[in-house]
């Protein structure tokens, strides 16, 4: 399996922040989830450190890829 260079996302729709593990952002339905990376409302962190948008998509499709 293709390791993600992020641990953790935040999601932003409007005034509501929402902080979830990794797990739990693969876990949410596929819509849902392109919905979100569409609208530009997520942001990928490892740690405390903000990952770029373009690493952690890519590392997401080549781990789709993979399965």
């Amino acid at each position: 399996m293709v390791p993600l260079p992020f641990d953790r996302v935040v999601i932003t729709d409007g005034n509501y922040k929402n902080e979830m593990w990794l797990g739990q952002f693969l876990a949410l339905p596929l819509d849902e989830k392109i919905r979100y990376i569409l609208s530009r409302d997520v942001e990928f962190f490892n740690g405390d450190a903000l990952v770029d948008r373009k690493i952690a998509l890519a590392a997401l499709r080549k781990r789709q890829a993979a399965r």
